[in-house]
């Protein structure tokens, strides 16, 4: 029997890859089916197009109950009516598409939200900690972060990264 500490590590690493996943579980739904079709086994490219197609629906419907949840109506509402609306008339390729799209522009969100907080991360450990104030040597102590952030406009030397939200 699993821990419970190992459980939360591998509930962790789903989370983090879960955009990832959908991607390549629809695609890879979409593409069986595609291939199937070419080879004259309809039901079952059929039957590929609406796994994707309940991949996709799973996570429409998902995403649009947090949006609800968070009192927004969003895109994810008209996604999840194409794609139940696409299964309800059998257009089963057209639901696996609409599928692997939602995945996609999930997956190209992650890491969009990944890379921005890596920038971030980077400039922060860019952002010296201490800083010097007044131009006259009397005047040239070192001030801890705290007080440095108040007077961060007035402290910056001349060539120095600027934190953020100073001009």
């Amino acid at each position: 029997m699993r821990s419970f500490g190992s459980l939360r590590s591998a509930a962790g690493w789903l989370g983090r890859r879960s955009a990832v996943l959908l991607l390549v579980v629809t695609a890879a739904g979409l593409a069986a089916g595609g291939v199937a079709w070419l080879a004259g086994a309809g039901a079952v490219a059929d039957g590929c197009w609406l796994v994707s197609a309940g991949f996709g629906l799973v996570y429409a419907l998902w995403s649009a109950a947090d949006s609800l949840r968070r009192g927004r109506l969003g895109v994810d509402v008209i996604a999840l009516l194409a794609l139940a609306g696409a299964v309800a008339v059998r257009e089963l390729l057209a639901a696996a598409v609409i599928s692997v799209m939602l995945a996609s522009g999930r997956a190209l969100e992650a890491w969009a939200a990944l890379r921005a907080r890596h920038d971030l991360s980077a400039l922060l450990d860019r952002a010296p900690r201490t800083a010097r104030r007044g131009p006259r040597a009397a005047d040239r102590a070192s001030l801890p972060g705290s007080r440095r952030r108040r007077r961060a406009a007035r402290c910056r030397r001349a060539g120095r990264p600027a934190p953020c939200g100073v001009g």
